[in-house]
């Protein structure tokens, strides 16, 4: 790749066409999760309630060579070029966050007036170099050219969510709720996808996917 390293990779020497399937447990796929949870929460008194947590965490083992899956799956081996530098604990799963923070809180003011917010605020997610491979027997593959997280990680991001509601109350049991739900309001544009391939140079590292911008929904719920 264009950091002049070397991976060595494996070309099927049999014919594709007479493959067949082996289902076995491989001693190199592994997963691993430590994490820390801090929970803290203020019961509704005095018109307000919160809730908050801080997670610190490592998730780690051998995961598919996709970076844009999220949640660090495997549903198993078709090509031993998939455990390139993804044996074992070598590297982290896509979904694991160093740091995760959490706030949530709600004020009930006069004339049946509510606010509520959402703080959510967390490392960005481990990534590595793939290299995608031309020209083999058994057709082309990405391998990873080093072990996720080993070098390269994302920016950490932040969303805060915001809703106001009011509550009207009508003779009997019914009731109205009107209420505007503002999502991402400082509308942060953090990267949370890239381009890892290295294929064209000016290709690689370029935004796949930002957090969403900034939007308002607006909610009306009758209640009965």
């Amino acid at each position: 790749d264009y950091s002049g390293e070397t991976i060595q990779v494996w070309n099927q020497t049999t014919d594709p066409g007479d493959d067949f399937l082996t289902l076995k447990n491989l001693p190199d796929i592994k997963q691993k999760y430590k994490g820390l949870f801090i929970t803290l929460q203020k019961r509704l008194s005095n018109n307000w309630q919160m809730s908050s947590s801080f997670v610190i965490s490592k998730a780690y083992g051998a995961a598919t060579s996709d970076d844009q899956l999220g949640q660090g799956s495997f549903s198993g081996i078709n090509d031993p070029n998939e455990l390139i530098n993804n044996s074992g604990y070598e590297g982290l799963l896509q979904s694991d966050r160093t740091y995760m923070f959490k706030l949530q809180g709600s004020y009930f003011l006069p004339y049946d007036f509510s606010i509520s917010a959402s703080l959510m605020v967390q490392s960005g997610r481990p990534i590595a170099r793939t290299v995608y491979v031309e020209d083999m027997d058994q057709g082309p593959f990405s391998v990873l050219a080093e072990p996720r997280g080993s070098n390269w990680r994302l920016d950490s991001w932040n969303v805060l969510d915001l809703r106001i509601e009011k509550a009207f109350k009508f003779s009997g049991r019914f009731g109205l709720k009107i209420a505007a739900d503002i999502f991402n309001l400082l509308n942060s544009d953090t990267m949370i996808e890239t381009l890892t391939t290295r294929g064209l140079a000016e290709g690689f590292m370029a935004p796949a996917r930002i957090i969403p911008p900034r939007r308002v929904q607006l909610v009306a719920r009758l209640t009965f």
